[in-house]
């Protein structure tokens, strides 16, 4: 999607910010791998809503609320294990909308590598664990003719809108710090 003039004129007069390819926003000056607090957004491609449901308030909640599907309980869980491969990472809030997600993480001690770098491999094991629940919703799904082999290429329909075929594709959107109290952006 190009930029509208006035996106360009602001990206213009904040050279600190690269703009790169995908919409990537990082101050070209901060390192990465050190400890720092960051705020994550990732959508997902084609903004299809396969991570939950938007519903009304009810009589358990106060306000609107999302209903993860369960692509976006795997997305959770994903999440939540961050910190079994990189301990120096804390993840301290998700919020999972329908077509994208907001995350917090905190960066306790100097990374071995840059935080794009771990964001991929969040990325990455989102879309193993989005395989395996393919693969397991597909099995228990009914067939419809007993003698044809459950394969990739049977799954039906129904179950690849479901789980989204692109939902394990995430594109950074927006990646920015705040160190020490001072917001950076």
């Amino acid at each position: 999607m190009p930029l509208s003039e006035a996106e360009r004129r602001w990206l213009d007069s904040h050279p600190e910010f690269t703009l790169q390819r995908t919409m990537k926003r990082r101050c070209e000056e901060h390192d990465y791998t050190a400890p720092c607090i960051y705020m994550i957004t990732l959508a997902v491609e084609g903004k299809q809503p396969v991570l939950g449901k938007l519903c009304p308030a009810d009589e358990r909640h106060q306000f609107p609320f999302v209903r993860h599907s369960p692509v976006g309980a795997a997305v959770e869980q994903c999440w939540h294990e961050i910190p079994t491969i990189y301990p120096q990472v804390k993840p301290l809030r998700l919020q999972i909308m329908p077509d994208h997600l907001h995350g917090v993480l905190q960066v306790t001690a100097s990374l071995p590598c840059h935080l794009g770098t771990i964001i991929a491999g969040f990325k990455t094991g989102c879309r193993k664990a989005l395989r395996v629940l393919a693969a397991s919703t597909c099995e228990a799904e009914p067939r419809t003719t007993p003698t044809t082999p459950m394969s990739a290429a049977t799954v039906q329909p129904s179950v690849m809108e479901q789980l989204g075929q692109d939902c394990g594709k995430m594109d950074t959107t927006t990646a920015s710090c705040a160190a020490q109290g001072n917001s950076r952006p």
